[in-house]
């Protein structure tokens, strides 16, 4: 019976060709990877970059955030448009 529920279990979890929660999944797990890495790779680093954000105008952040925005959706759309 073990077995068998294993079996369903494979099957439940395989990813459906195309489905949504797919690309989903796949993205997500791409931000956290690279969110993650400069704080594992040089911790001390950003501690000193996250001090100088803290010093910045809310003005300049916010650009700098739709510009990121910009560039994010504008890669998503060259993934698409190139069969991705």
């Amino acid at each position: 019976m073990v077995g068998h529920l294993g079996e369903n279990a494979k099957t439940f979890l395989k990813p459906r060709e195309g489905h949504p929660m797919e690309y989903f999944l796949t993205v997500l797990g791409l931000i956290c990877f690279f969110e993650g890495l400069p704080y594992f790779a040089m911790p001390e680093r950003m501690k000193r970059w996250l001090e100088q954000l803290g010093r910045m105008e809310g003005s300049h952040l916010r650009v700098m955030g739709g510009v990121l925005m910009v560039l994010g959706l504008f890669f998503v759309y060259l993934g698409r448009r190139n069969g991705g």
